[in-house]
């Protein structure tokens, strides 16, 4: 068996787009204590996400594998909640 290593570098990007309910800005009251609502306003989700790894298999077997990843993601979308402390409802 020989010494064999490898080098692998990835990029990708990535896109999320809202679901129609992250968009709908009707409140749902269907549950008096979580009332939700959409923001017309939101954006797409826009994901870089980048890696580099290294291989490396010696003479008598061993496996060495080393990764660096890294995400960076721009207009996240994500639940906000909020609590009432005035008790209304």
């Amino acid at each position: 068996m020989t010494e064999r290593q490898s080098i692998k570098v990835t990029y990708t990007q990535r896109i999320s787009r809202p679901m129609i309910w992250d968009l709908n800005p009707y409140i749902n009251a269907s549950d008096p204590k979580n009332r939700m609502a959409g923001n017309p306003l939101l954006r797409p989700e826009l994901a870089h996400l980048a890696e580099i790894s290294y291989s490396l298999t010696t003479k008598k077997g061993t496996y060495l594998n080393l990764a660096l990843y890294r995400r960076q993601t721009a207009n996240s979308i994500e639940d906000v909640r909020t609590v009432d402390t005035s008790g209304d409802r």
